[in-house]
């Protein structure tokens, strides 16, 4: 392999008995050197104490996971800032103060108005003189004389009458002596106290008093346009710069020390800002990892002598990556090594094989595919190969798919020659998370299906490549199989023309020799403010922290939004502040490699998330450019155009609303390759991804790099800081409203589209049309659910007139039925999984969303393909009755969704 010693600094990957797990590269002393970029933790690595994560409210608990780097710069004076907090919770209440006691005199009105309205009235007794003052005379009585007594005798009502009183009759020697006058002075303030204990008892039994329209339970209460001011006064882009830049100090591929050093650190920074509670959760998951000098790509001459060699390794020259780049590799790639004639075959698409098929071409060859963007997922390109006979599979990225203009990294947005673009290839569309535990979680001691039998992983090796490494390829198909078409060209500059090839093609080798892990620990990292009033449901903020290499936009920038957002919240937290729902933090493991981290978690949780769990919002590559894009449910649109009144867009200072307004734009469908997935698959959670994007950028390379996003992604950080913003108010939004803000009306308006596009997408398949397949019951299940769904969201405005009308005061009865509100609409999404039967086709099992799911093979341009899958795969397929059967489940799954909506 050429140019090998350039890559001498990068250890090869150690044995689990040789890995170490100590330090990080921010230290002084470089402990590891490179390894963490690829070591292997061990499969017990030291964890923080199961107790680490438990954070006491009354203040800080000294950290107990350390890095070496905390007497940097990326640390926060928290007793400062707490000090700060306190003193802006002060001056809210001092500003308060003026409108409490008009809310005092305005509830003695409510009460005296309520009193007056009642249709009976309550009246102490009026005494002229106080109690204690009253002087008691009783009317004298004359006795009958008794025979034998005498009036004259000591001792009988006579002056000269004895100390000891007379002895009363035995049975009454138990009664204490009182006075004719405290008798009735006991007995009158009993008759008024019961008066008393009556009239507040009747008060609170018809529910006069109870529930006032104010937070009831622990914390401190500060309104919504005080937490909105202060959550955006106080953000700081040079913190989320900071982040970026020490998150991007070393590579940390999942399972790596590099990755588990910061998770520890991640750990640490949310005990600090004083979360309720913090914690870590390991998995055990299949891994691979690329052997130093066990990857080639090579073009072989007479006797099988080497001609040509890739480079394969990137060029970069950043400060901090140049020498210390990852290996270029495909996750979840399978081992070994590949021999045959070079042939291209445009983006890997089914149609694409299918042409080379046709003509004789594709069968026991190396292909060579261009990255395909998000029209076609590597792992789908790799098993379009295989079925199409090949052997091997090389994948590049073309400079015509990634905006090939001057201005490449790092002086510009675009990937540079040299750049590679890694990617996992195990089929998510059949299996997502750890692909030996599908629907089950990774744990230690956990069942596996063993790797030759799973549907998940390919059977053929693969490589990514760079431009430059497939433009020496590229020539060398001159004259071999057929001229392209005009839409099989590429944009890698100096190919005259672009040819398929054939068998006579020159003979390619493809080596990928790597280590596999099968129980490959991994850490996710939670942390949580609990709620006041509905601690149990929550709402989740949640990205990956993994990286190909260094990941300075992806993922990166959503840890940095992730984490300013934990030390905001943090710090409210501290001087009492909790919302009304429960706000949780989490750090995703292992999401590149077929998303992992949060499907364990799903898997492990899974009566929680669906029970609990109310939204997901996903911050993956938060920052990519400069225009906002929402993807996921149609139920956050209400809460979402609330908050983006409130932020404005860096460039322009409109706010971002008007932008939106202004481009028409929507929330859009969602794919399959996001931590979103098992939320909204497995667990029917309502979950929405944001972001900047616009333009491209060097993702999944080493070029990808903190350098990159302060030169020139986000120079200034300032699109980190409206990311901040947005993802920071929506969050308030569902976890501190009285009312839950999802909107029910336009849920119910998006499934009956949903439906009409799936009875007009069959319609245009003639051989569903002679079948006899019929959707329309499907559409009218949609409709009836559509107008229920509206009759539920007008109980919020109902709702809002009852209180406006009380005074701000609410009821128990009123209080129980919002509640009630918040559940139903929490889960209007759950209700919709079918977990008997699931998706469809797809594996089964994993995806149980009767409208979400993944198709085994996505139309490219399809941009709701992710709705009604097993409908539509077994259309494509010609399997009109499990299509019947099918649509005649989501049906009945959309009825009984109705039915709970309705009651």
């Amino acid at each position: 392999m050429a140019d090998r010693g350039r890559y001498d600094a990068v250890p090869p990957i150690p044995s689990y008995e040789e890995a170490v797990a100590s330090g990080t590269l921010w230290s002084g002393d470089d402990q590891f050197g490179h390894s963490e970029d690829y070591g292997l933790l061990s499969p017990s690595p030291v964890l923080p104490p199961a107790n680490a994560g438990r954070q006491h409210r009354g203040g800080y608990r000294p950290p107990t996971v350390e890095t070496d780097d905390e007497a940097s710069d990326w640390t926060s004076g928290e007793e400062d800032e707490t000090a700060e907090v306190r003193r802006e919770i002060e001056q809210m209440e001092v500003d308060d103060s003026d409108t409490a006691a008009a809310r005092r005199r305005s509830l003695m009105r409510l009460w005296h108005r309520r009193m007056e309205s009642l249709p009976f009235t309550f009246k102490l007794p009026h005494w002229a003189t106080p109690w204690r003052s009253w002087n008691v005379s009783m009317p004298s009585v004359t006795l009958p004389r008794i025979p034998g007594f005498s009036q004259d005798q000591p001792g009988f009502y006579g002056d000269s009458m004895p100390s000891s009183r007379p002895e009363r009759p035995h049975w009454l020697q138990w009664l204490p002596r009182m006075e004719s006058s405290t008798v009735l002075l006991v007995i009158v303030r009993s008759f008024v106290a019961a008066v008393i204990i009556g009239v507040i008892y009747l008060i609170f039994s018809t529910d006069l008093l109870t529930s006032i329209a104010r937070k009831m339970g622990s914390g401190v209460h500060v309104s919504p346009e005080h937490l909105r001011m202060y959550l955006q006064s106080h953000l700081s882009p040079s913190e989320m710069r900071d982040t970026v830049q020490h998150f991007t100090s070393y590579a940390h591929i999942a399972g790596t020390e590099g990755d588990y050093e910061l998770s520890r650190d991640l750990h640490r920074k949310m005990l600090e800002a004083g979360l309720d509670d913090v914690s870590l959760e390991e998995f055990y998951v299949y891994l691979n990892y690329p052997r130093e000098g066990g990857r080639a790509v090579e073009i072989l001459g007479d006797n099988a002598k080497v001609e040509w060699s890739a480079k394969l390794e990137e060029d970069i020259h950043s400060s901090v990556a140049a020498g210390h780049q990852t290996f270029v590799f495909h996750g979840h790639s399978k081992s070994g090594v590949a021999t045959g004639p070079l042939v291209y075959a445009n983006y890997g698409r089914r149609e694409d094989f299918n042409y080379l098929t046709e003509k004789n071409i594709a069968k026991d060859s190396i292909a060579l595919i261009r990255s395909g963007g998000s029209s076609v997922s590597p792992a789908l390109q790799v098993r379009a190969a295989e079925l199409a006979g090949c052997k091997g599979v090389l994948i590049y990225s073309d400079p015509g798919d990634n905006g090939f203009v001057p201005g490449t990294s790092q002086n510009g947005p675009h990937m540079p020659g040299d750049a590679v673009k890694r990617a996992s290839v195990s089929n998510g569309n059949l299996i997502i998370g750890d692909v030996l535990t599908p629907g089950w979680a990774s744990d230690k001691g956990a069942m596996r299906v063993d790797p030759k039998e799973t549907q998940a992983l390919p059977t053929i090796p693969s490589l990514p490549l760079a431009w430059r490494d497939a433009k020496a390829l590229l020539q060398r198909l001159k004259g071999h199989g057929i001229e392209t078409a005009k839409e099989w060209k590429g944009a890698v500059p100096g190919i005259e023309g672009w040819w398929t090839g054939n068998s006579s093609s020159p003979i390619v080798r493809l080596r990928n020799e790597q280590d596999e892990e099968k129980k490959q620990p991994i850490w996710n990292v939670y942390g949580k403010i609990e709620g006041s009033e509905q601690s149990e449901k929550s709402v989740i903020i949640g990205n990956h922290r993994d990286a190909w290499a260094y990941g300075a936009s992806g993922p990166h920038s959503g840890t940095a939004v992730m984490l300013e957002l934990v030390r905001i919240f943090g710090a409210l937290r501290l001087e009492g502040w909790s919302p009304l729902r429960t706000i949780e933090f989490m750090s995703w493991d292992a999401k590149e490699y077929n998303m992992i981290g949060s499907t364990e978690f799903v898997e492990r949780h899974e009566t929680y998330v669906r029970q609990n769990a109310m939204a997901y919002i996903n911050l993956d590559s938060a920052v990519e450019g400069t225009e906002l894009h929402a993807a996921g449910s149609p139920i956050f649109a209400k809460a979402l155009m609330r908050v983006l009144e409130h932020v404005q867009d860096p460039a322009s200072n409109v706010s971002l609303h008007e932008l939106w307004q202004t481009r028409s734009a929507s929330i859009e469908p969602l794919g399959m390759d996001g931590d979103w997935v098992p939320f909204r698959d497995i667990g029917g959670t309502s979950v929405i991804d944001l972001k900047f994007s616009g333009h491209k950028y060097p993702a999944d390379s080493a070029y990808n790099t903190f350098d990159w996003v302060d030169k020139v992604g986000d120079p200034g950080f300032a699109y980190h800081h409206a990311m901040c913003q947005v993802a920071g108010l929506l969050a308030l939004e569902l976890a501190d409203r009285w009312v839950l803000p999802l909107d029910a009306s336009e849920f119910g308006s998006a499934l009956l589209s949903w439906t009409q596009q799936l009875a007009n997408w069959i319609a245009q398949h003639g051989a569903a049309v002679a079948a006899g397949l019929d959707a329309s019951p499907l559409v009218k299940a949609a409709q009836e659910y559509k107008e229920s769904a509206k009759s539920l969201g007008d109980w919020e405005q109902a709702w809002e007139a009852i209180v406006l009308a009380s005074g701000n005061w609410e009821s128990n009865a009123v209080g129980g039925q919002r509640l009630d509100y918040n559940d139903r609409l929490s889960r209007m999404e759950t209700l919709l999984l079918d977990l008997e039967k699931g998706t469809g086709l797809a594996a089964g099992t994993q995806f149980k969303h009767a409208i979400y799911g993944p198709r085994l093979w996505p139309d490219s341009d399809s941009k709701n393909d992710d709705l009604f899958p097993g409908i539509r795969d077994a259309v494509v397929d010609g399997n009109m009755d499990e299509a019947r059967k099918l649509l005649e489940r989501t049906t009945a799954v959309v009825k009984d969704a109705t039915l709970d909506l309705q009651s």
